[in-house]
């Protein structure tokens, strides 16, 4: 199934779907560049924006999937 720009990879914990930055770092933890894209590009949202919990970039995030064998 195809991902849906700004609708695909909603973070698991609800409270977090209200932040869109969270958004952004499951399609990068996803490795879904189509929808990191759009964050990025159309939302705007700020690539070294961290999430709460840690201090790693969406780039950060998505290589560290990447080594956790996941898609990043």
């Amino acid at each position: 199934m195809a991902c849906v720009p700004g609708a695909s990879h909603p973070p698991k914990n609800a409270v977090r779907r209200g932040e869109r930055k969270y958004w952004l770092f499951e399609a990068a933890w996803a490795g879904c560049l189509r929808c990191v894209k759009h964050f990025l590009e159309v939302e705007r949202i700020n690539s070294q924006a961290a999430p709460n919990y840690m201090k790693l970039s969406a780039l950060d995030w998505a290589l560290y999937a990447q080594e956790q064998g996941q898609m990043g």
